[in-house]
């Protein structure tokens, strides 16, 4: 996008600051994983609520921020959202809690899609199973699913649970930003 994803304004408001506001709603601590070398702009944009874990390894991809992010988190489930989301709802997150209770997690299947990034999951249990998958050279987080007893959460879930599926838009182009930048809600 010729920039910093998560710095990229949208509506007024850098994209990470969007997922942030939500997990705020929903999780008692904010995590944040960075790269191995953030900017200044970043962190400052990221302010004190969030404790910031660079990732272990440049270059290679979530997987290695998550299990950077889940060796530090003190929760027993962690929400994880990406920063180039800003419609998630926090509603989705309470969905998805629900779902994982008791299990290794909850993960979105929409449109016969994983949503590894938009997820909930146990810490413990899956930052083993993403420690074996790494191991066993694998470097994606789905590569992990085979190792946890998950539940998935389809898109007729969501529907039924009143939340919109706007909650799995992501932007990785600046058409995905211009398509939405134009504010089309109505207020009351």
């Amino acid at each position: 996008m010729g920039a910093a994803k998560a710095l990229i304004l949208f509506r007024g408001r850098p994209l990470v600051l969007w997922s942030m506001s939500v997990l705020d709603q929903v999780a008692q601590e904010l995590i944040l994983s960075v790269s191995p070398d953030p900017s200044d702009e970043l962190l400052g944009a990221l302010g004190p609520s969030a404790t910031v874990v660079k990732d272990e390894r440049l270059g290679m991809g979530p997987i290695h921020g998550l299990l950077s992010s889940f060796r530090v988190a003190n929760g027993e489930y962690v929400a994880v959202a990406p920063c180039d989301s800003p419609f998630i709802e926090a509603g989705l997150f309470e969905l998805l809690f629900s779902r994982a209770e008791g299990r290794g997690g909850a993960v979105p299947l929409v449109n016969g899609y994983y949503e590894p990034l938009i997820a909930v999951y146990h810490r413990a249990r899956f930052l083993e199973a993403l420690e074996r998958t790494i191991v066993g050279g694998m470097a994606k987080p789905v590569d992990a699913y085979p190792l946890v007893d998950l539940a998935f959460v389809d898109e007729q879930d969501f529907l039924d649970a009143g939340l919109s599926l706007d909650s799995f838009v992501n932007f990785n182009a600046i058409e995905d930003l211009l398509r939405y930048d134009v504010d089309t809600t109505v207020d009351g």
